[in-house]
């Protein structure tokens, strides 16, 4: 756990002197150095994450199948195409995580650079609230979901020829992306009471009422996911992942004027981040659907939480102005932000989430 921590303190200590003031510059090589770490730790791993053995065991098996088979395997063609042609260059399978985590890595850097208010603080929550563990786990999902992450900027900038392009786009890396195309809708409707009332009624029916409907769904799509048989159907997520995001949910929402005429995009964010506890939240049922809060949860961790951390400030300094009072609040606000994270990290790693802990390398095999 070590090299986890580490990657966290760093991120802080590295990224306020760089980026408080956010000039380009220092901004850019901030995030070059976050770049490098997240892309070494995620390369040189051996064994950490559920899934590595999984991929693994797939590579070796793209290294003795011809082409044809490979149009009739059931991964998404973004994926396998590069590895059985990097299966031409090496045989070895660790090179295909050197791969991932080299187009994980660029893409949420470049996320953060282009969208983020505060470019450490986004990092810091990234790793806090789990993300980068979640890059060491469902790799294809992820891919999509950053891809889908810069395809919510343009429901805000009404552009849907863009948002499907990236859309489809996503899909050749993980099928669920397509998920996303009727949200093009969905999320320019703005959160207030009276929505988010009706939103928490649809998820309760729909919480209720989910084994016909994903007996139905199943039918037709994810058929693998047998409703009576699979692990992923028949158990669900601890309640703690939901309670996580939704109390960071409910300050946003609480905050969501403010945000929007911070942002307009924020608008966006905010229906996204109400639709990752949503998905979590039947998660908590059946496992499986805990997955699709992915497509919506990035973008709101690195956009929308640093913007409200900023919101609050403003209005502390618009209250207060600059007594005393202003600072001691400030602190607060900072310190509460500071250890909900510490402790949402140090839990999450303490229960090994998505099979992260003990971290190896390839260099070693003992835990670190």
């Amino acid at each position: 756990m070590t090299v986890y921590y580490a990657l966290l303190i760093g991120a802080v200590v590295v990224g306020f002197p760089l980026c408080k003031n956010q000039k380009p510059l220092y901004v850019k090589i901030y995030l070059s150095l976050v770049f490098a770490a997240f892309f070494a730790a995620a390369a040189v791993r051996n064994i950490s994450g559920y899934d590595y053995n999984l991929y693994a065991g797939w590579y070796n098996e793209l290294v003795f199948k011809n082409y044809d088979w490979l149009m009739s395997w059931s991964r998404e063609k973004g994926f396998a195409v590069p590895f059985k042609i990097l299966t031409v260059v090496t045989q070895h399978y660790q090179w295909m995580f050197v791969y991932i985590a080299l187009v994980i890595s660029v893409g949420v850097t470049l996320y953060i650079y282009k969208f983020s208010s505060k470019a450490y603080v986004s990092v810091a929550l990234f790793i806090s609230f789990g993300l980068y563990y979640n890059t060491l786990n469902f790799m294809r999902q992820f891919i999509a979901a950053i891809v889908c992450s810069f395809a919510l900027s343009y429901i805000q900038s009404k552009q849907p020829l863009r948002f499907l392009v990236l859309v489809f786009f996503a899909s050749c890396f993980h099928y669920s992306a397509l998920l996303l195309i009727p949200f093009y809708l969905i999320l320019k409707i703005k959160l207030n009471w009276v929505v988010l009332a009706l939103y928490c009624v649809i998820a309760a029916v729909t919480y209720i009422y989910s084994n016909p409907i994903v007996e139905y769904v199943t039918e037709y799509f994810y058929k693998g996911y047998d409703p009576l048989e699979s692990v992923h159907m028949l158990s669900g997520i601890p309640v703690r992942y939901v309670v996580f995001f939704a109390v960071l949910f409910a300050v946003c929402f609480f905050f969501r004027k403010e945000l929007v005429k911070k942002r307009e995009l924020n608008s966006v964010m905010l229906s996204a981040f109400f639709f990752c506890v949503y998905f979590q939240f039947l998660g908590t049922k059946h496992s499986i659907l805990s997955r699709f809060s992915l497509l919506f949860m990035i973008a709101p961790v690195i956009v929308l939480l640093p913007d409200v951390i900023t919101v609050i400030m403003d209005k502390i300094t618009e209250k207060f102005g600059e007594e005393k009072k202003s600072k001691v609040y400030k602190a607060l606000v900072i310190s509460a932000f500071s250890v909900y994270s510490l402790v949402v990290h140090a839990l999450l790693l303490a229960n090994n989430y998505n099979g992260v802990v003990p971290y190896q390398t390839i260099f070693a095999n003992s835990g670190l």
